[in-house]
């Protein structure tokens, strides 16, 4: 591109100028110069000005260094600041193109000294510091990117240009009127400036802030670190504190709200799990950069606003886990931490009486119990913010803290436990002798093992209870009436597993808290059978085996404890099927120990049986139902889903926990629309409970039947025991409205329907859609049919139909039809010739309907799309219409016993025994009589 002047561009005459050179660049320097003051007339000229010459310097410093030169020699960047200090420029487009034009030259000058050349001579310093029109949200957008590119560039060297560590007291050079004993304060306006908006409501912004933090921080500079950690930059780190316990707290509302069918509800609570999960991985990130003074004032802050108010305080809930609590009390803590720790907690509570704790431990929990604090949030939501910090958290230092005191370590406990010694028998206790250097050396390691899992007496008041009641809490609400508590604290167990931060000594903890896997326990008895047979290290280990042992018999009963928790869960009513999953792999990761599956003990295998013939017998219940033909293709299509996540996924991501509380919250509203009065103005539809009943049922038969394969068998098969059946599957066998159908081998019936008011029109009544070796009148038993026609089987809906005769003999052109399974054909208690059939949806619609749906808002789906009618049929007399209604019931009891089949596999237990029919609890009852309580 170039430039003419206008004489040149007027007559076509004259050199033309290039567009990139250094005349062009003097121009528009001669363009900054004409225009010192920057008004309506002249601020375009301006704004063009300063958005080319951030053009031509980027060229200049690939193609031609004399440009950079001349942009450097001439103080343009002096220029832009002069530009700046008029108050009216620091908003609207002058101020944009400014901070865009510096922060285009600063991420792509190349020449490193360049790069220092901008920084040295204070201008961007000034700039930084100014105050612009953050009410803009342009204007800060650009201003925040600016200080985040500048932090890319920081380093030991560039760093020294924007911080200044202060000056000696008194004086000196540049001291002004200060006073003699005064000293120059230390100043670090790049990083002060962006801390500001830790807490803004643009995401972006925020993300900048951490992103140039983080840069801050990484630097080795003493001096630097001291000024982030020493107020009044300090502060920070108590905004981001608070502000992550107010994003809990806004977190916490929408989880209580239970407005699951809004279409904002779930991308609201997604989004605020998203942001409350990346401060969290931020606060990693910082715990991450090694400075100690740095991660001791985060952990400070973090547990004083965050981990106490929002983590720990809200699981003590009067109406959640109290009842499952023996010591709740701050009192039963003082007593059973020691008196030291007795000591620290009656300080922080303000229940101490008198120098050294004379008062005793029930005046100190009496004053103690005055004191203690409520959480800001609900138990649920506390949960949930415990799974995602598991999830992102794998600092070791805070990764331990938080499950000593979450399942029951703390002074006192974990360090009993390691020490590995009981005060009776003791290393060094009189008649014993002095302890020999090997003696020295276990306990000196075993010392510093509990050292290592102690919470320190300050973080340990902060908690208000034991951390023994803590995990009593935890397990507590496994064994509560909350389903979506329980579903969540499943969540918290599966996280902590899952992550991949945890270390070989952490795994020692959760050994000694339940929650080692088997084949980790195996894989350590083994290791510590193979060095107790070494020669070297018998003699170390005779002085402890007793503490070993005790310490086993400890970690199996915590180990017992927990999976009765979770089998207790595979029985629950009202547990979300996702949740199930969770359950699932939770208890395959703890039991499973080979290809050959668990060693269960006498009660944990009886607790598994009684499961899983629970949920058979859901299953049988639902074979009764309107929705008997949609079971097979339900289960063949969860079968892989559900493996997957019981032997791989885990507790998943936020989409999947933000699904898992969608489900309960709907699995809760299930309930109540079940128990619903007949009748009234707000009753839902009746299909749509019974398919929502039906679909739950599945989900949670093949979770809880799959664990009990993996477990008991040590794997699970890919293909589902039924045959996979699609949506083309569906529609090959499916009788379509306004389609011609032969007649000639059903059982037609005339009758009278009206579709529209005043126009009564004759018709003819029949069942069709009924599998071809059925209808043909083969036998029912399915071992001997192929397997294309058990997929055909599979696939079949049967229909009652209403029809027209059709243009050729024996057809008829169907007006509508009405599933078979949800027909309910009654009889009209006043008029004994009307017969009252409902109409349930399709199956394709069904299927068509959980196709385009998450699990967690299937239901949601299924209650909006899903909508049942009613037929009123008009037979000549009332001995037909009776007729008709048996016809009906006779094919649905003959397809529901071929439905059983098909889940033979499924309804079957070994120790049941019997055919698919015996399965099925014997003959099944009829459908108007089985089904009338769903209406």
């Amino acid at each position: 591109m170039q430039r003419r002047g206008f004489w040149s561009s007027l007559f076509g005459t004259g050199p033309a100028h290039d567009r990139f050179s250094l005349e062009e660049l003097q121009y528009l320097h001669t363009t900054l110069l004409r225009n010192p003051v920057v008004n309506d007339s002249n601020r375009e000229a301006v704004v063009e000005a300063l958005r080319s010459i951030a053009e031509l310097v980027i060229w200049g410093d690939q193609h031609d260094s004399s440009m950079v030169e001349y942009f450097l020699t001439e103080n343009l960047l002096g220029h832009f600041n002069q530009i700046l200090q008029q108050r009216s420029n620091r908003r609207g487009n002058v101020a944009m193109q400014v901070l865009q034009t510096l922060s285009i030259l600063i991420q792509n000058l190349r020449n490193q000294q360049t790069v220092y050349y901008l920084f040295s001579n204070n201008h961007i310093n000034e700039i930084v510091s100014m105050r612009f029109d953050f009410d803009d949200d342009e204007v800060l957008g650009y201003f925040v990117n600016l200080l985040k590119t500048i932090s890319l560039k920081l380093n030991e060297t560039t760093v020294q240009f924007f911080f200044h560590a202060g000056g000696p007291p008194g004086g000196g050079r540049g001291s002004g009127g200060a006073s003699p004993g005064a000293s120059r304060p230390a100043s670090f306006p790049l990083y002060t400036e962006s801390i500001k908006f830790v807490n803004h409501r643009d995401p972006m912004v925020r993300t900048a802030v951490k992103t140039l933090t983080l840069n801050v921080y990484g630097i080795p500079l003493p001096a630097v670190q001291q000024f982030v950690t020493s107020r009044p930059a300090s502060a920070y780190f108590v905004e981001l504190a608070t502000f992550i316990g107010e994003q809990c707290q806004v977190l916490d509302r929408l989880l209580s709200s239970w407005d699951v069918a809004s279409p904002q509800a779930q991308g609201s609570v997604e989004t605020c799990l998203a942001e409350v999960e990346d401060l969290l991985s931020y606060c990693n990130d910082v715990l991450a950069t090694g400075v100690e003074p740095l991660q001791e004032l985060l952990l400070d802050c973090l547990w004083q606003a965050f981990v106490g108010p929002v983590l720990f305080w809200p699981l003590i809930q009067e109406d959640v886990a109290v009842q499952h609590i023996a010591a709740l009390t701050l009192g039963s803590a003082l007593v059973g931490a020691g008196s030291s720790a007795a000591g620290a907690l009656a300080g922080a509570a303000g229940s101490g009486s008198g120098p050294g704790g004379r008062g005793g431990p029930a005046e100190a929990a009496a004053g103690a119990q005055q004191a203690l604090q409520r959480g800001t949030v609900g138990p649920l939501c506390s949960l949930y913010i415990f799974e995602r910090l598991f999830l992102a958290v794998t600092d070791p230092q805070l990764l331990t803290l938080l499950v000593s005191a979450l399942l029951g370590g703390g002074p006192g406990s974990a360090g009993a436990s390691l020490a590995g010694s009981r005060p009776g028998s003791r290393p060094g206790s009189p008649g014993d002798g002095p302890p020999s250097r090997s003696q020295q050396a276990a306990a000196g390691v075993a010392a510093a093992a509990a050292a290592r899992w102690q919470i320190p007496p300050g973080l340990l008041a902060r908690l208000q209870y034991s951390p023994a009641a803590y995990r009593q809490a935890l397990l507590g609400m496994l064994r509560g009436s909350d389903a979506q508590v329980a579903a969540a604290a499943v969540r918290v167990l599966a996280s902590l597993l899952r992550n991949r931060a945890v270390s070989e000594e952490q795994l020692e903890l959760i050994g000694k808290l339940g929650l080692l896997p088997q084949r980790r326990r195996k894989q350590r008895q083994l290791l510590k059978a193979l060095v107790g047979d070494s020669p070297l290290n018998s003699h170390m280990l005779e002085p402890s085996a007793a503490a070993e042992v005790e310490a086993e018999e400890s970690a199996d009963a915590a180990f017992s404890d927990v999976v009765s928790a979770l089998l207790g869960l595979l029985s629950s009513d009202l547990m979300p099927p996702l949740s199930l999953r969770t359950v699932g792999w939770l208890l395959n990761q703890l039991l499973a120990v080979g290809k050959g599956g668990a060693v269960l003990s006498p009660g944990q295998r009886q607790a598994l049986a009684q499961a899983a013939g629970r949920h058979r017998a859901a299953l049988r219940q639902q074979l009764q139902g309107r929705w008997a033909d949609a079971l097979a293709p339900l289960v063949a299509a969860e079968w892989r889903r559900c493996r997957e996540d019981v032997l791989r996924a885990g507790p998943g991501s936020v989409h999947v926990a933000v699904q898992t509380w969608m489900q309960a919250v709907l699995v809760q509203e299930l309930r109540w629309q079940q128990g619903a009065t007949a009748g009234g103005a707000s009753v839902p539809d009746a299909a749509a409970v019974a398919a929502k009943h039906a679909y739950l049922t599945v989900q949670g038969a093949v979770a809880v039947l799959q664990l009990q394969q993996v477990l008991c068998e040590g794997e699970v098969p890919l293909d589902p025991p039924c045959p996979p059946v699609s949506d083309a599957d569906v529609r090959r066998g499916e009788v379509r409205e306004q389609a011609q159908i032969a007649l000639a081998q059903s059982q037609r019936m005339h009758c009278a329907v009206c579709f529209t008011r005043g126009q009564e029109r004759q018709a003819y009544f029949a069942v069709e859609g009924l599998p071809a070796h059925m209808k043909a009148g083969q036998a029912a038993d399915l071992s001997l049919l192929k397997p294309s026609v058990l997929q055909q089987v599979a696939a079949s809906a049967p229909v009652l139909l209403v029809a027209d005769p059709g243009t050729k003999p024996e057809t008829g052109l169907v007006l509508s039809v009405a599933p078979l399974m949800g027909a309910l054909p009654q009889v009209d208690a006043k008029h004994a010739r009307w017969l009252h059939v409902k109409v349930r949806p399709p199956l394709r619609g069904l299927l068509k309907v959980l196709q385009g749906s998450h699990p967690g808002n299937a239901l949601l789906n299924m209650q909006r799309h899903l909508v049942s009618g009613h037929w009123v049929l008009a037979f000549p007399d009332a001995d037909r219409a009776a007729s008709a209604a048996q016809h009906c019931e006779e094919w649905a009891h003959k397809m529901r016993a071929v439905y059983c089949q098909l889940l033979h596999p499924l309804l079957h237990d070994g120790g049941e025994g019997g055919s698919g029919v015996s399965a099925c609890g014997g003959q099944a009852p009829l459908p108007g009589t089985a089904d009338g309580k769903q209406d």
